[in-house]
């Protein structure tokens, strides 16, 4: 970002820039969300201090390893040493850290001013910005060139980041149930009421790095789309070769993630093949043979390190924990009365996690 905007200054000066920024209703607020994300990114990850009672936030569960991991990295290099696990001598750490080493990197350069702990919170503010950003570009009208039309689509669409599906009603329901039989139960978190699909929002301030990862596989995919507009075999081999740079990137930021892109590009691949797209199959091959190359040494690193009896991926049914607890008060809390109801119910559990995007799904 701070290299494309030396190169625009270079060209046009600084004055075309600010006037740019200050004149522009729609950079106004492009800016006023940024510093709003920043804000509440900021909000939910400190630390609150209230007389002599310090209260820290409810993520703060996992960005222990992340300010662990971003330490370990600036201490010890790549891949790091494990800070969780220390058998008598260092072990190293088998994990998807790519997004953890940028961190590391503004910590090193921020020195005593930053440390890991800054470091992490910024490179969340970061994944958030990405993830908006992402969001404008998909939405943009495709061969129509009104800058007012596009602005309203990116901001709507990134205003949909804030719906999340109506956890709140059977989290209400369960409390006050709690609170009749006398044990006040609390949630500190709306997710945690059942096997949770995490609204926007929470993601992007819980796991940066999937964030980050899903950004870099949509960033692979768009490269992918322009191919229909390439012009010659070079750019259609630059595209794949950018591409495949952003599906290496994903698949040390999130194995998961980018494990999700992998089946839906295998699709896409297929479809193309029987129609024949020429382009769209040379830049997918490309990409594909760049990002093993690239992701070689980190998937290796994975594989000296299996730990697993058996295959970690299985086919299973999105289980509903209020059943689960139902049918264990009744005495019938077993696997195939769960795997049952789980089944009749999954209509009902997805309608719950997921809400307005659910009724949006089925109308479109």
């Amino acid at each position: 970002m701070l290299v494309l905007l030396g190169r625009a200054v270079a060209k046009q000066g600084l004055s075309p820039i600010l006037q740019a920024g200050t004149g522009s209703r729609q950079l106004r607020v492009a800016a006023a969300i940024g510093l709003g994300w920043g804000a509440v990114a900021t909000v939910s990850l400190i630390d609150l201090q209230f007389g002599h009672a310090l209260y820290f936030s409810v993520v703060a569960v996992d960005y222990r390893a992340h300010i662990a991991i971003i330490d370990a990295i600036a201490r010890t290099g790549v891949p790091p040493v494990n800070p969780s696990f220390f058998p008598g001598q260092p072990v190293e750490l088998y994990y998807y850290y790519f997004w953890f080493m940028l961190g590391s990197l503004v910590d090193l350069l921020g020195g005593p001013v930053v440390g890991a702990r800054g470091a992490s919170f910024g490179t969340t503010i970061w994944s958030g910005l990405g993830l908006l950003s992402i969001v404008a570009l998909y939405v943009q009208p495709t061969g129509v060139h009104d800058r007012v039309r596009s602005w309203t689509r990116s901001g709507v669409a990134i205003g949909l980041l804030l719906v999340s599906g109506v956890d709140v009603i059977p989290v209400v329901i369960e409390s006050l149930a709690s609170l009749t039989i006398g044990q006040g139960k609390f949630y500190a978190d709306l997710e945690w009421w059942n096997e949770q699909i995490t609204a926007w929002l929470g993601a992007m301030v819980w796991v940066p790095h999937h964030v980050a990862a899903l950004v870099a596989g949509f960033t692979a995919i768009l490269l992918l789309r322009n191919v229909q507009q390439a012009r010659g075999r070079q750019e259609i081999v630059t595209l794949g070769v950018l591409a495949g740079v952003s599906f290496a990137s994903a698949a040390g930021t999130s194995i998961w993630v980018t494990f999700t892109f992998a089946a839906f590009l295998a699709v896409w691949l297929f479809i193309s093949f029987r129609r024949r797209w020429r382009g769209e199959l040379t830049a997918a091959a490309v990409a594909g043979a760049v990002a093993t190359v690239l992701a070689a040494p980190y998937l290796l690193d994975l594989r000296h390190t299996d730990q697993l009896g058996g295959i970690p991926i299985a086919p299973t049914v999105r289980a509903f924990l209020p059943a689960h607890q139902l049918l264990g008060a009744i005495g019938w809390g077993n696997v195939g009365a769960e795997y049952f109801f789980d089944s009749l119910l999954l209509p009902l559990n997805y309608s719950l996690e997921l809400g307005f995007f659910a009724v949006a799904a089925i109308v479109y």
